[in-house]
């Protein structure tokens, strides 16, 4: 579905006495992450309509404080990034999709194949494109639908800041539109600076060793499928309460049984569920759950809560790294990859962190190619359904939906109340899983029913002996988990969908 771009306009913020010097981004932005973000915030039609100003002199005055975001990125070389901050600005597009309306989107539960690429401002680069040498940090896109309501779509490239900076840079942009004030960022280049000087030239020198060539990306014989799984605060709570009643071994874990949380238990959830797919246990023996951690939140804070950067690190290739089989042998292993990764959570101080920094600045690590990788963020903190430019609140927030089942990223993004009004306590999540097809097996064992229950049911089953003898079956035990969708306005309660996804019969996942 095509957008009608109906005019794009560069944005600065105010100019300088004196532009700052280009400088170097410090490791954990030049190593780990360069690609773009691309959120979108759906708001139902303001009462008065909005003019091109608003959004252009909110998001000017909002610039004078995120400056860097008018400037270039320079790639030197796979280890060194380099920002120049300068007055170029950033691009905000207006465009119209009278075609689409806020209702449909409801109506289709804002399902991957429901909401098109356009409501997302056109990057300056592919997504996948690894040949750039220099790029544009923020470009945004206001998209009114056919009843009014609003899309505000962002594509922002990661490597200058990360989630927690990103969404937060949005919801100062809305008290700018307000009329209020917000605490400025904290841009430190000295924070998380790298232990050594990395090299200057963009050619390796004699000494550095050859990496192992990437392994060849299989080719799909079917496109993927994409599902979207919706967790209510009540269902999240059962599942905690569900993996606390298990069982757990002696060892160095149970120090941190006592302070799982919800979210750890939903991300040892779909790690557990993941590895039991059939391709995953032929192919790999080991596996690692990436579980970053946000560097400002810890008890003792490793940066400043308004730093704005990259401040995410994991742990867990040190905690949550099992082999396969012992992690599936049981249901237990639900409450063992729980316990890894609040383990993992616990273990990270500022002595890890500088450990961690050293190694970025020597070689990149080989990859192990035996080793299983699941990489699950949360997002679920980050408060984006507080955004509001001053006509309320967003009925929905998804990121851009992913089209490359090659690579594992789960979101776990927060979801509001059933009427669709922000935070009431305890939020609920939302995950999305790439399935592929495979010729044998069903894409998934999904099916939507009409039903009045709990919105999370746990059942342990074991396959049928006939199962197993013919290798059916995920494991010894399978779980079946109902998550219900979250009520849509003006739907009864009995017209309320619910997912049943069942691992016994697994979609194939190419990892």
């Amino acid at each position: 579905m095509e957008a009608k771009l109906r005019s794009a306009h560069i944005i600065r913020a105010e100019a300088l006495s004196e532009p700052k010097a280009t400088y170097d981004l410090n490791l954990l932005d030049s190593t780990i992450a360069r690609l773009y973000i691309r959120p979108a915030y759906f708001f139902e039609a303001p009462r008065t309509a909005l003019s091109d100003e608003f959004w252009i002199n909110s998001l000017s005055k909002t610039l004078n404080d995120y400056r860097f975001l008018t400037g270039t990125v320079t790639r030197h070389s796979s280890t060194r990034l380099s920002l120049t901050e300068s007055d170029r600005g950033c691009t905000l597009e207006f465009a119209e999709t009278p075609q689409l309306t806020l209702s449909l989107l409801r109506h289709a539960q804002f399902g991957s194949e429901s909401v098109p690429d356009s409501l997302y401002p056109s990057a300056g680069i592919v997504q996948d494109d690894t040949t750039w040498n220099s790029i544009e940090l923020l470009r945004v896109r206001i998209t009114t639908l056919g009843d009014g309501a609003i899309v505000l779509g962002a594509s922002m490239f990661h490597s200058v800041w990360d989630g927690h900076s990103m969404f937060q840079f949005i919801k100062d942009w809305a008290a700018t539109a307000r009329g209020e004030g917000f605490i400025p960022p904290v841009r430190d280049p000295v924070l998380l600076r790298p232990l050594s000087q990395p090299q200057t030239a963009s050619t390796p020198s004699a000494t550095t060793h050859a990496a192992r060539p990437a392994a060849a990306t299989p080719k799909l014989s079917q496109a993927p499928v994409l599902e979207n799984f919706y967790v209510s605060p009540s269902a999240l709570q059962e599942l905690k309460a569900y993996v606390s009643s298990l069982p757990l071994p002696d060892g160095p874990m149970r120090d941190a049984a006592s302070q799982v949380s919800s979210q750890d238990c939903l991300a040892a959830l779909i790690w557990w569920s993941l590895v039991q797919t059939s391709n995953a246990r032929s192919s790999k023996i080991n596996t690692v759950c990436a579980y970053p951690v946000n560097l400002r939140t810890l008890k003792r804070p490793l940066v400043p809560m308004e730093y704005c950067g990259n401040a995410w690190l994991s742990m867990h290739e040190k905690t949550a790294k099992f082999s396969i089989n012992d992690l599936i042998a049981s249901e237990n292993g639900i409450r063992m990859a729980a316990c890894a990764i609040r383990h993992g959570v616990m273990s990270l101080t500022a002595g890890h962190l500088e450990e961690q920094l050293a190694r970025l600045s020597s070689n990149p690590p080989i990859p192990d190619l035996s080793i299983l990788g699941c990489f699950i963020t949360s997002w679920r903190g980050f408060r984006v359904y507080d955004t509001d430019f001053g006509f309320g609140k967003p009925l929905e927030f998804i990121p851009l939906h992913s089209k490359n089942p090659h690579v594992m990223v789960t979101y776990i993004r927060p979801m509001p109340d059933d009427a669709g009004n922000g935070y009431k306590g305890e939020s609920g999540a939302e995950f999305q899983l790439c399935l592929v097809r495979n010729t044998e097996l069903p894409v998934v064992l999904v099916r939507r029913k009409e039903r009045q229950e709990r919105c999370l049911e746990i059942s342990l089953q074991s396959p049928t002996t006939n199962e197993r003898d013919k290798g059916g079956g995920c494991c010894k035990y399978c779980l079946c988990v109902v998550f219900g969708y979250r009520c849509v306005p003006n739907i009864s309660l009995h017209q309320k969908h619910q997912i049943l996804l069942c691992i016994e019969r697994e979609p194939t996942f190419i990892l």
